[in-house]
């Protein structure tokens, strides 16, 4: 049995393809700055890590949802899957990768006040 990418819905706009999880942010100023930025460094040169969207802060802490961040979206969508695939009597491997903690350090706030 074989799945597609795991991506979240949310995540599959094709200008996003390319892009990391970890640079996703909650906040609209940063993502509005990074398309500005990212815009401008590929004019200098088109090929770039993450499809040049690693221009936002080191961190963000936003009082929202797990679910509003890509790994907390991804969770929840590999959650799902799980429980689709347990009734199966199809035996399965399931790989799922994380982009936190790594910079940048951007997570729900009840996350980053824990640590």
């Amino acid at each position: 049995m074989e799945e597609p990418d795991l991506r979240p819905s949310r995540y599959l706009k094709k200008e996003w393809l390319k892009r990391d999880g970890e640079t996703f942010y909650s906040s609209e100023a940063v993502n509005k700055s990074q398309v500005i930025k990212r815009d401008s460094l590929l004019k200098l040169r088109p090929e770039r890590y993450a499809d040049g969207w690693n221009t936002g802060p080191a961190w963000e802490a936003a009082d929202v949802h797990d679910t509003m961040y890509y790994d907390g979206a991804q969770t929840k969508q590999a959650k799902q899957t799980l429980t689709r695939l347990s009734k199966s009597k199809v035996p399965f491997f399931f790989g799922l990768g994380y982009f936190r903690p790594h910079l940048p350090f951007a997570a729900p706030k009840k996350i980053l006040e824990f640590i």
